[in-house]
């Protein structure tokens, strides 16, 4: 029971950091798209 507990903890840390990357990666997606978008606009 202890040793699950000492495990969950640093599994709940890399998803919560997981979480993070994916949602950096599709804001910086997004970004880029918007970039483009602009761009394309201006020409």
């Amino acid at each position: 029971m202890f040793l699950g507990d000492n495990l969950s903890i640093p599994i709940y840390n890399f998803l919560t950091f997981l979480n993070y990357l994916s949602v950096w990666y599709i804001l910086d997606n997004l970004m880029q798209g918007i970039m483009n978008i602009s761009v394309f606009e201006n020409i």
